[in-house]
């Protein structure tokens, strides 16, 4: 397992030396004022080199050897547990929220209700006794 990962740093640290070669080659062209290297392309004529591989089934086997075939939990119990609660607990305020404005609402459209309610009467009374005089029902 250290060797996978001692030439998985070498290639690292032989890639990057590459890569500052070719930065200071580019660095040098601009102070010469050159422009950017094109990037060739292959000839045609030439034919491909044919490159075969093989992946190792024993190294990949190696790898997954303990790996579970079903998704692993990302939250503990507790963790999941907390979140369930959190969440109820948000639930339940905004249902309260909501029955208050609901509450609210009524109690307003009884007030607007009963202050019509209550001046169609006064009308309705007002009305009765301009059309009865007083004393004329005991006649």
């Amino acid at each position: 397992m250290i060797a996978v990962y001692l030439n998985q740093a070498l290639n690292t640290l032989e890639s990057a030396k590459q890569e500052l070669e070719i930065l200071q080659m580019m660095a040098q062209r601009k102070a010469q004022g050159l422009p950017p290297p094109k990037p060739q392309k292959p000839d045609p004529n030439v034919p491909r080199e044919i490159k075969y591989f093989t992946v190792d089934k024993r190294l990949q086997v190696k790898e997954n050897i303990f790996r579970p075939d079903w998704t692993q939990p990302t939250v503990t119990i507790e963790e999941a547990g907390m979140i369930d609660y959190q969440e109820a607990m948000e639930r339940s305020k905004r249902q309260k929220e909501a029955e208050e404005a609901k509450k609210k609402m009524q109690e307003e459209k009884r007030e607007y209700d009963s202050d019509e309610e209550e001046l169609a009467k006064k009308r309705s009374w007002d009305d009765w006794k301009d059309d009865n005089k007083k004393g004329s029902g005991n006649r």
